[in-house]
């Protein structure tokens, strides 16, 4: 149990063995010489009695087993009466009983331990050299070695290098379980999906008492789905209405109010960071509210105007168009530095500095803009600002190892080293980087460098499969194949207008893009088009205000105007 090159500590035993000699024998088995034997437990009273100098002989109790496992077993037990070993110590010493053929459980059962205390210390066994020797001197905590077993042999030296490096942080605490995950740390419990679907791998905490997903992105898709899957449930039982509030915001119980489902109530999905989903039956907010009220007033129709695109179309929709734009954004970089002073004196949800996750709400829409074209443009380009920064490729030069004064004056040696060409480049990606998606500037940046969609984009099945409305669907008929064929179609299932859709596109040469995709953003028809076509309106209004003052200058003054641009 305590075996070791070096003599061990006996200062302790010394002058009780000088007073009293020694009053428990040492625990030894024969050896094939036939003279000598080897002590299994007792070692620290050998030595102590040597260094003692008073006793001649020393007692002892010599076993006839055979069985190395035996004797490891004796030598544990006698060991763990005396003095509480350290994890380490309990570590290796239990391995050493399992390689010889004992169970968990017979272990377990030998100790009066539970076969999870046995499972902990062996999980110890998978940490690296360096880390058990930081452990002995004291410079990693339990808890920390703890935690570290879950995490890979190379993420082991990592956090040891971080450790060593000085001008570094190796995390500790739920910062180094979050480090350890890829920055979230989320619970199989959270999970609404079937554990079997999920590709990554689950890594269990032996010392908790819970089990985490290894890829939080892959976490997320299948979470959304079933999130998907969950309001569809819903809105098939009855409810008007499903909210679903996004992790980055969050559930103010104050914005809404009790409402029966028969007096309007909705169902609101509350989704958390940490990947836990909770649902709030009967709830209404206070705008909706407010607008029953108007409508009850007649200041507003009664009929309730159905949105034209549903949450996935409009999610399908931002995505795409913040791919154009971020990608046009690499070649205009007087506007992206417009942008970045927006941001600064604005704010956004994304400056923290951070990219944008690119969150798709289903895996079709995720697939689609990983193959489009406006996604290999940005990639090719992410590569060449990796290589001006001395980065991975596949890093984003958003995601730096922190602030520490060491790495803040590396990169500020690396950017002071390039030309005001290769610093405009990098300046301008990390603005398309931390564009945020459905972003009022994105259609800004889309309209200003007058973006053609179909240059970017063609038409796909996930398209297709998002599409629902259909005098949406006729009114692209007209645009693409004529009101003839619109109207022989009016009447027909959405499935079948949609193939007189795709017919269309496929007999002709012409690249097509939706009005959804164009800029400025428009619908088809007079129905509620979301958050992109209020950013839209909002610009429009904008432009027109500009417009009216610049008039109203030219008529009072007889300087030139200066040109707004």
């Amino acid at each position: 149990m305590r075996h070791g090159r070096k003599a061990p500590d006996i200062d302790d035993l010394i002058p009780s063995i000088k007073e009293r000699g020694l009053l428990n024998p040492l625990i030894v088995v024969p050896t094939e010489q036939s003279d000598r034997f080897e002590i299994i437990a007792g070692r620290r009273r050998y030595f102590a009695a040597k260094a003692a100098e008073t006793l001649t002989e020393l007692p002892c109790m010599v076993l006839d087993t055979q069985s190395d496992a035996d004797a490891l077993e004796i030598s544990l037990i006698e060991n763990l009466a005396r003095l509480e070993p350290d994890p380490m110590s309990e570590c290796e010493a239990f391995a050493k009983l399992v390689a010889k053929g004992r169970s968990v459980e017979e272990v377990a059962a030998l100790f009066a331990k539970t076969p999870r205390h046995i499972k902990q210390r062996l999980a110890l066994g998978k940490l690296i050299t360096p880390i058990k020797s930081a452990f002995r001197k004291d410079e990693i905590d339990a808890a920390t070695l703890q935690t570290l077993t879950l995490a890979s042999k190379d993420q082991q030296r990592e956090w040891m290098r971080r450790l060593t490096d000085k001008a570094d942080y190796a995390p500790t605490g739920l910062r180094l379980k979050q480090w350890l995950m890829g920055g979230q740390s989320i619970q199989t419990e959270t999970a609404l999906f079937d554990l079997n679907d999920y590709p990554g791998q689950i890594i269990t905490d032996l010392f908790g008492e819970a089990s985490y997903f290894d890829d939080s992105e892959a976490f997320w898709s299948l979470q959304m789905s079933a999130i998907d899957a969950l309001r569809d449930k819903y809105l098939e039982a009855g409810w008007s209405d499903v909210e679903v509030i996004p992790a980055e915001r969050y559930f103010e119980t104050w914005e809404y109010e009790s409402r029966t489902r028969a007096k309007g109530g909705h169902v609101v999905i509350d989704v958390a960071s940490s990947g836990a989903v909770s649902t709030h039956e009967g709830y209404l907010s206070r705008r909706a509210i407010r607008q029953l009220e108007a409508e009850a007033s007649g200041e507003v129709p009664s009929k309730p105007i159905r949105p034209e695109m549903t949450k996935k179309l409009e999610n399908y929709v931002a995505l795409h168009r913040h791919g154009m734009v971020r990608t046009a954004l690499l070649e205009a970089p007087d506007l992206a530095l417009v942008l970045m002073a927006a941001h600064l004196l604005v704010g956004s949800n994304l400056w923290s500095v951070r990219a944008d996750p690119q969150r798709a709400a289903c895996a079709s829409t995720a697939t689609s803009v990983t193959d489009s074209s406006a996604k290999a443009g940005f990639e090719m380009a992410r590569e060449r600002v990796c290589s001006l920064l001395d980065m991975p490729f596949d890093a984003s030069p958003l995601v730096t190892s922190s602030g520490k004064p060491k790495a803040f004056a590396e990169m500020f040696k690396r950017l002071a080293g390039l030309s005001q060409p290769e610093l405009m480049t990098v300046l301008t990606f990390l603005m398309a980087e931390s564009l945020e998606v459905g972003s009022i500037g994105v259609e800004l940046a889309g309209s200003a460098m007058g973006i053609d969609p179909a240059a970017h984009w063609t038409p796909d099945e996930a398209f297709f499969e998002l599409l629902r409305d259909k005098p949406a669907i006729n009114a692209m008929l007209v645009q693409t194949r004529g009101e003839a064929i619109a109207n022989a179609n009016k009447n027909q299932t959405r499935n079948q207008q949609i193939e007189a859709l795709k017919t269309g596109l496929g007999q002709s040469d012409e690249p097509w893009a939706p009005a959804y995709l164009a800029f400025p953003f428009s619908i088809y028809t007079d129905k509620s088009g979301g958050e992109l076509a209020d950013h839209a309106a909002i610009i429009e209004a904008v432009t027109a205000g500009d417009e009216a003052a610049s008039e109203t200058v030219g008529e009072t003054t007889a300087e030139p105007v200066p040109d707004a641009a």
